[in-house]
């Protein structure tokens, strides 16, 4: 147990790292770019948060919060296991201050009652826990009958992952460390418009790093009365590459559904 508690303080280290290079304008630009060019949130999500009391589970720099009250919903909550994140997300979400509610926690321990939340959105985390499922059912957990779940996860196969794994051997035990690789990858790719230097570190050094099917996910959800499920795919890079390399399911899963009565 102390094992685990130390990788997943160490996973919100690495994060904490990584987002405190978004902010201002920059913050600004990448919300932007991840909501509505790389993810297609205005059709997928933004019909459904007008009004709504949301989860965003893993808020990292705050970037989905943002987008999602500029959609109109009327409070978001988020939880992160960074305390770090916590501060650059308020100092980011300060416009918004009155409708956030930021706490620095797990994901597989929500801090909230039962059917709270109107939506759940955890977009890239429950794959960087020691125990995905139970974070999952933590999201259901708290989300109202008739609320809208929204996940995504790394998906099983192609070579990127089979080379991720191979030098994830190494990195996730210190070598290279952390700062160095952080410095060589910003000064090779810099601020790039698809932020490779933060993807690289994201796949290399946060502690823990799962895979799924589609068919293992949608399992999950059918189990737990999410029905009505849809998938989406992304404009990011992967997903334009040959399935040799980025597996069939274009190495990420992104699923939308609603919480039935089981």
């Amino acid at each position: 147990m102390a094992q685990q508690v130390s990788k997943e303080k160490r996973c919100g280290e690495v994060y904490s790292n990584l987002w405190e290079h978004y902010k201002g304008n920059l913050f600004a630009d990448y919300c932007k770019w991840l909501w509505y060019e790389v993810n297609q949130y205005d059709v997928w999500l933004d019909p459904e948060l007008e009004g709504k009391i949301v989860l965003d589970a893993g808020f990292g720099s705050g970037r989905a919060i943002a987008a999602i009250l500029n959609a109109g919903a009327e409070k978001v909550y988020g939880i992160d296991i960074s305390p770090k994140n916590e501060a650059i997300a308020k100092e980011n979400l300060s416009p918004w201050i009155s409708k956030v509610n930021l706490k620095t926690g797990s994901v597989l321990d929500l801090p909230y009652d039962d059917e709270f939340f109107d939506v759940v959105h955890c977009y890239g985390v429950l794959h960087h826990t020691s125990n995905p499922r139970k974070g999952y059912d933590e999201l259901v957990r708290v989300l109202k009958t008739d609320g809208v779940l929204f996940i995504a996860l790394y998906s099983k196969g192609g070579l990127v992952n089979h080379v991720l794994n191979f030098f994830r051997f190494f990195t996730t035990r210190g070598f290279p460390p952390f700062g160095a690789m952080k410095a060589f990858s910003r000064a090779i790719f810099g601020e790039d418009k698809n932020h490779f230097w933060y993807a690289i570190l994201d796949g290399l050094y946060a502690p823990y790093r799962e895979t799924y099917t589609e068919k293992e996910l949608r399992d999950w959800l059918d189990s737990t009365g999410i029905k009505n499920v849809s998938r989406y795919y992304c404009s990011w890079s992967y997903y334009k590459w040959p399935k040799l390399l980025s597996g069939k399911d274009r190495g990420l899963i992104i699923l939308k559904g609603y919480k039935r009565k089981v």
